[in-house]
């Protein structure tokens, strides 16, 4: 029998979020606004957050809502008025508070306000703290200028309470607006649209002069998806809506790499029916100690500059950010146990853009083939029938950053191509846009989901033509190997026109030892990115001795290509080839975990280098340990621990 993960199966309307201290479910959110200050000297921002609320209606028993709790870690707190008025009727509840989830904000509320069903404010004057996760503040050696500092935030999953006090669930969404101190050289942006920019004297210190910048995001927008970046940035223009920052010195060649982005928006258009919804697409090409590939802000795409290969190969991940603008921004998982819903989709909606946009229907297959190799390595990290590598996971007591993998991702995606292939295309199409306009700006589950898509069918094929799914196993089943027959004719049924080329170099490669016969250099020289990713994958799934003299005759060790050189790095590392060539491997390695900080290469490395070389994979990373982003560092150390 197959254990099931053990996630409360509620009626889909609302689900108590496990991560959050907070009582988010008690008040209804209408706006939040931050009043910030950038202190680069101090490495803190300083200001206050400003909540808008409405009690909801309550049953007579209830009086729990004389109170609000809201979320916090590592804030240092000032001051708190409700409606204008000064309180000193509040706490940082540390009894009540948790290592992960921080310390709630307990503020009593006076009886005008919680016997009341009329609005409220609630200000909160504050400053982050010295270790708070979201916040990564950058010397100027760690830039490509080195010249000015730079700062940046990552919110998501359940960070957003080091940034400010709010109700950190996705549940919680509500448009935002923030005022932005920073010094005068610098340039501020946020995950919303700037309203205006000008310099002042400093309130301060009138000696000194400010950039002081006003932003407004409309539309509603979960805790985790608030953004704020500052440093010294240009910009370039893209298309009327769509642009390009970064530091002077890397913004042409972002621009370069990213210039599809219009392409893409448009194309996830006519995918959705839909249009794009927050007005302008900004791509924000951070300093490479970004812990991640992307990260989908509104209207400010966060992405690493790993992505900058020279030649557009990379730009997908652009792709992945922009239709999450509408599966996982417009449409919001409710709770993390139901991130494969933002994520799972986005991977389906990411690979048609991109087929769509380079005229290559059977990408959509090939790049799903490389997502099963991710999801298999992932499963097998995790273990099997680990509950985390179910799509609706239990998480009660559990960091989402120690659940993060890609199961959500390409197991959430596996599922949706399965319902797809019931379906057919062209039903499946209808299901997903009438998905989008049903859900649009609110939040949602798993058993929603499941209500909606059984509701849809019955509807458009009548009961009797039921969608063959094993819901439950497919949601609450750990691994893969639960989901049996359906799974196995899923994988089976992909396109292997692309792939069995690509699968058959490797595969010479591996019987000869050697480069092949049959005109090697020419095959690996006319693939694409996708198709050598999938070569790599196939040398990694087995012992290959001659893995140094394959990555040394294509030169993967310095490729300008992340994706190949970290699977070149692990090739090697895999087969021996730090024994048989010390020097070189280890400078490589080291080379590439000391010049970026994204999660994706920098775990799997970290751990394999330490199979080989456990005390030198720690010494290197107490030696950059600093460089790396606090959730990226956070994740290696436990890496490392485990390792050993």
């Amino acid at each position: 029998a197959v254990r099931m993960a053990e996630v409360r199966r509620e009626d889909g309307l609302r689900e108590a979020d496990s991560a959050t201290l907070s009582n988010f479910a008690q008040f209804r959110l209408h706006r939040l606004h931050l009043e910030l200050r950038v202190e680069f000297e101090q490495r803190r921002l300083a200001g206050a957050a400003e909540l808008t609320c409405s009690r909801r209606a309550r049953s007579a028993a209830d009086d729990a809502a004389i109170e609000c709790v809201l979320d916090t870690r590592n804030i240092k707190v000032h001051a708190v008025l409700v409606n204008g008025e000064r309180t000193s009727s509040w706490t940082l509840d540390a009894e009540h508070g948790h290592e992960v989830f921080g310390t709630p904000l307990r503020i009593a509320l006076p009886e005008s306000v919680y016997s009341s069903d009329e609005e409220f404010q609630i200000r909160i004057e504050y400053e982050t703290g010295e270790n708070a996760s979201a916040l990564q503040w950058i010397a100027p050696s760690g830039t490509h200028g080195g010249e000015y500092p730079f700062l940046f935030t990552q919110c998501q999953a359940i960070h957003a309470r080091s940034l400010a006090p709010c109700f950190d669930t996705p549940a919680a969404k509500c448009p935002y607006s923030a005022r932005i101190v920073s010094p005068e050289w610098s340039t501020a942006l946020c995950s919303a649209l700037m309203t205006s920019s000008t310099t002042a004297p400093d309130e301060l210190d009138a000696s000194k002069r400010v950039k002081i910048s006003t932003f407004d995001q409309p539309i509603a927008c979960s805790s985790y998806l608030i953004a704020i970046a500052c440093g010294q940035l240009s910009k370039i223009d893209l298309s009327p809506r769509a642009c390009v920052w970064s530091e002077p010195g890397v913004v042409a060649d972002a621009a370069s790499e990213f210039a599809a982005a219009e392409r893409f928006l448009s194309t996830a258009e006519e995918i959705t029916a839909l249009p794009y919804a927050w007005t302008s697409y900004a791509i924000l090409c951070l300093p490479p100690s970004f812990p991640y590939g992307g990260m989908e802000n509104p209207c400010l795409t966060f992405v690493t500059p790993t992505l900058l290969a020279g030649d557009g190969s990379l730009a997908d991940v652009v792709a992945h950010e922009i239709a999450h603008s509408w599966t996982g921004n417009l449409v919001t998982n409710s709770t993390w146990n139901h991130f494969w819903l933002n994520e799972g989709w986005t991977m389906w909606l990411q690979r048609k853009i991109v087929c769509a946009v380079k005229s290559k229907p059977l990408l959509f297959d090939l790049d799903a083939r490389n997502g099963i190799a991710q999801l298999r390595d992932d499963i097998a990290l995790f273990g099997e029938d680990n509950v985390l590598t179910a799509l609706c996971p239990p998480l009660s007591g559990v960091d989402p950053d120690d659940a993060f993998s890609r199961v959500p991702y390409e197991k959430g995606f596996q599922f949706l191509l399965h319902i797809e292939r019931e379906l057919g295309s062209e039903l499946f199409l209808q299901l997903f846009r009438s998905y989008l306009a049903t859900f649009q700006n609110k939040t949602i589950t798993s058993e929603r989901f499941r209500k909606f898509v059984v509701d849809f069918v019955a509807e458009k094929r009548g009961p009797q033509n039921a969608l063959a799914v094993d819901w439950d196993t497919w949601l609450y089943a750990p691994g893969m190997r639960a989901m049996g027959k359906p799974y196995v004719e899923l994988v089976s049924a992909l396109d292997g026109t692309l792939a069995d080329a690509a699968l058959k170099f490797a595969e010479s490669w591996r019987s000869e030892g050697e480069l092949p016969s049959d005109g090697g250099d020419d095959r690996w020289n006319s693939m694409s990115t996708v198709e050598r990713v999938l070569v790599l994958e196939r040398l990694l799934e087995c012992p290959f001795p001659p893995a140094m003299a394959f990555c040394e005759r294509y030169d993967l060790l310095e490729s300008r290509n992340c994706e190949l050189r970290f699977r070149a790095l692990m090739l090697c590392l895999k087969n021996g080839a730090l024994a048989t060539h010390p020097t070189k491997v280890r400078a490589s390695v080291e080379q590439m975990l000391s010049t970026q900080g994204r999660m994706k290469y920098t775990r799997p490395l970290y751990r394999e280098y330490s199979k080989h070389a456990s005390d030198d994979a720690k010494a290197l990373f107490a030696k950059l340990n600093h460089f790396y982003h606090p959730i990226c560092a956070k994740m290696v150390a436990k890496d490392l621990a485990r390792t050993s």
